[in-house]
């Protein structure tokens, strides 16, 4: 997502806040000089607005426009990861440290539990869309956000749309039942059954989430062959 038009845009504005073009109580271009400038459509400077907003850069009025409200980033700048490639690129410029380890053994009742199958397995997909750009498949780790009831915090990856904040309501749920209960079912969940060899049952999160059994069925008969 780091060559989303949002994204570069958002790059250059600030750029341009942090090297003097747009000085500190100016105005930002309105968001129809952007669209002309910058050859984007205006849903894509909102997101670029909203990403500047976000890091505390500018603050926004209605009829009033955009006004650079400080040059740098504030102490609650907090920088969005929108793909794996960009996490794994924090290895080159941050130094990790292992704090700690700590062996876990499987003791004997454990380990027949696991093998009785006693353990219950819930199968799911996110097939929700981000808007961006006409709309794109989540990428790896796209449904944190939705996960942990926080898609405010990015809300230039989502759209800020009211189907995004219906879906974390569903997932959050969800996995606050599992982790509290060993089973996702409950309040604003759609059914969910376990997944077995007689019932291959997937939660299929999306506008409208529900269970699907043999999910996908033909394309994995074909990857199979």
């Amino acid at each position: 997502m780091k060559n989303a038009r949002w994204v570069r845009l958002a790059d250059d504005l600030t750029r341009g806040i942090t090297n003097g073009d747009y000085p500190l109580d100016s105005y930002l271009p309105t968001e129809m000089e952007l669209c002309e400038k910058y050859n984007v459509s205006r849903y894509t400077v909102q997101l670029a607005l909203a990403d500047l907003t976000r890091m505390g850069l500018i603050k926004r009025w209605p009829r009033l426009g955009s006004k650079v409200v400080s040059v740098g980033f504030d102490e609650t700048y907090a920088h969005t990861y929108t793909s794996f490639a960009d996490i794994d690129g924090l290895s080159s410029t941050h130094k990790r440290v292992v704090q700690g380890t700590q062996e876990c053994v499987v003791d004997h009742a454990l380990a027949k539990r696991l093998e009785s199958g006693d353990n219950k397995n819930y199968n799911y997909l996110v097939s929700y869309e981000s808007p961006l750009d006409g709309g794109v498949n989540l990428w790896h780790c796209g449904e944190i956000p939705f996960v942990f009831h926080n898609v405010d915090l990015v809300a230039g990856s989502y759209g800020g749309s009211q189907d995004a904040y219906d879906l974390q309501d569903v997932m959050a749920s969800a996995w606050v039942n599992f982790a509290t209960t060993g089973d996702p079912n409950g309040a604003n969940v759609p059914a969910w059954s376990t997944y077995t060899d007689d019932n291959k049952s997937t939660m299929v999160f999306d506008t409208t989430s529900g269970e699907r059994v043999g999910y996908d069925a033909e394309l994995q008969e074909l990857i199979s062959q």
